[in-house]
């Protein structure tokens, strides 16, 4: 063997080694989604949503209807809750634990689904992120409770 070869092989190995360190377990579905299911119309649960998200001062960021209108996003955000994240960059930007949410029928119920802000805190694990994501994800579940009532 060369220089190169176990060099090349030295390396691959230590990538490889960092990579399986850093997977760890992969998250469930249960960890990643948090689903309710409500008697609402998706229409009227959007509602609900957005009169929530004003009571409680939070931002209504928005909504988009895809998969053919079958399914609309929501998004949301407690900029309180969120004003201590900067200190992981702003690069965190592009994974707020905003509310990233789904209203959807599926066999005739209506549902909600939300990303759950914990799983955001396995993508950084920049301590600001953990709080973030711990701060977050009673509020969030109040707000799913509430909403799908």
């Amino acid at each position: 063997m060369n220089v190169i070869t176990v060099r090349s092989t030295l390396f691959v190995a230590a990538c490889a080694g960092l990579l399986a360190g850093c997977a760890g377990t992969p998250p469930t579905r249960d960890e990643m989604f948090v689903t309710r299911s409500s008697a609402k119309s998706p229409a009227d649960l959007q509602q609900a949503i957005r009169d929530y998200v004003q009571q409680k001062n939070w931002q209504y960021i928005g909504d988009n209807k895809i998969k053919g209108g079958q399914i609309t996003q929501v998004r949301i955000c407690d900029p309180k809750a969120a004003a201590d994240i900067w200190s992981a960059g702003l690069q965190v930007s592009a994974m707020l634990p905003c509310g990233h949410m789904s209203v959807y029928q599926e066999g005739g119920v209506t549902k909600v689904t939300l990303l759950s802000p914990r799983f955001l805190a396995r993508l950084d694990p920049h301590p600001a992120v953990k709080k973030l994501a711990e701060d977050v994800s009673d509020p969030f579940n109040a707000m799913l409770d509430d909403v799908t009532r």
